[in-house]
Parts: C-alpha cells; sequence; structure tokens
C-alpha cells in the first residue's frame, strides 16, 4: 500500500483543520472568508460543508480572551516567507 501523498499547503492545512475538529467537536474556525469563500489560498476550503455554520463562522477577526484561536493571515510578507 502507497502512504506517499503530495498535498499543497492547504490542503493540509485544511485536512489538519478537519481531522482536528472531527476528533474534538469544541474546534471551531472563525475569520474572515472562511466560509463559503473558502479562506485565502483555499485552506479552509469544504469546512463549511463538512462542519455548518455553527463550527465554521465567517466574521472579522476579534480577540476573545477565553479562547485560544488559531488565525490565517492575508499578509503578502508571511507568503513570501513561506514561499
Amino acid at each position: 500500500m502507497k502512504t506517499d501523498r503530495i498535498l499543497t499547503m492547504a490542503q493540509a492545512i485544511s485536512e489538519g483543520i478537519a481531522q482536528e475538529m472531527t476528533r474534538d467537536s469544541n474546534v471551531f474556525v472563525m475569520g474572515e472568508d472562511v466560509g463559503s469563500y473558502g479562506g485565502i489560498f483555499g485552506a479552509t476550503g469544504g469546512l463549511l460543508d463538512k462542519f455548518g455554520k455553527d463550527r465554521i463562522m465567517t466574521r472579522p477577526f476579534l480577540r476573545l480572551p477565553s479562547l485560544a484561536p488559531q488565525q490565517e493571515r492575508r499578509r503578502l510578507d508571511c507568503v513570501l516567507l513561506w514561499s
């Protein structure tokens, strides 16, 4: 059985988020354009269909002291560093 897979960074991020959301029902994604748009580079693509609007929420980033959010940033300098 072949186990090697080639994924884009966005596919790997989306898959990792989906795995964690499947494992833990308390995990959710909140941010700008993460829902139907699929986030920048498509890193959250397909998650809205799989987990629904209660766990994939498109809204501006807010600081919530009781949460430990993971944030997807739209910054060119970060993109250039990741290239």
